[in-house]
C-alpha cells in the first residue's frame, strides 16, 4: 500500500490570494464565506496546537485553525501594522454535509483570476486531519489579473 500523497488538480477561476509568510495561496472565491478581523478565540481543551479554538459568529459555532502552525511554519511577531485576520470557508467533506472553517493567515492580498497552468496543486491532506485539497500555490511568476 503506497503512502505518497494524491494531488488534487486545481481548476481555473477566480481565487482568493492570501499569503503566509512570503508565501502566497489561494482558495476559490465561492468558498470564502467572508473574511473577518482576528477576533477573541474560546479555546477547547485537548486539541492539536494549530487548533486555536472556535469563534461565534452570528450565532454559528466555527472552529479555526492557524495555517502558520498547521504546515509548521515559525509564529508571526504581533505589531502595530498586524493585517492577520480570518478566512471563513465553506466545504462539504465526505458526507455532504456543508462545514464552515477559520484560517488564521497573515495578509488577504486580492481576488485574482487564475489559468489551470497557473496554480500548483496541493497534495491531499485529509490523512492530517484538516481538509485542504482547495487551496492552491501560484506559480512563480503566474499571470494574476485582478478582478
Amino acid at each position: 500500500m503506497s503512502t505518497t500523497p494524491t494531488i488534487s488538480k486545481i481548476p481555473s477561476g477566480k481565487y482568493l490570494t492570501f499569503m503566509l509568510g512570503a508565501e502566497y495561496f489561494s482558495l476559490p472565491v465561492l468558498q470564502v464565506r467572508e473574511i473577518i478581523r482576528l477576533c477573541p478565540i474560546t479555546t477547547v481543551p485537548r486539541m492539536p496546537p494549530y487548533i486555536k479554538g472556535v469563534i461565534n459568529l452570528r450565532g454559528k459555532i466555527i472552529p479555526v485553525i492557524d495555517l502558520r502552525e498547521r504546515f509548521s511554519m515559525n509564529s508571526m511577531v504581533i505589531s502595530e501594522d498586524d493585517r492577520r485576520c480570518i478566512i471563513v470557508v465553506q466545504f462539504k467533506p465526505h458526507d455532504d454535509l456543508v462545514q464552515h472553517m477559520g484560517m488564521i493567515v497573515d495578509v488577504v492580498e486580492e481576488v485574482s483570476q487564475f489559468l489551470e497552468v497557473d496554480l500548483e496543486s496541493t497534495p491531499d491532506l485529509a490523512a492530517h486531519s484538516i481538509h485542504a485539497s482547495s487551496l492552491a500555490w501560484p506559480k512563480a511568476g503566474a499571470a494574476c489579473v485582478p478582478c
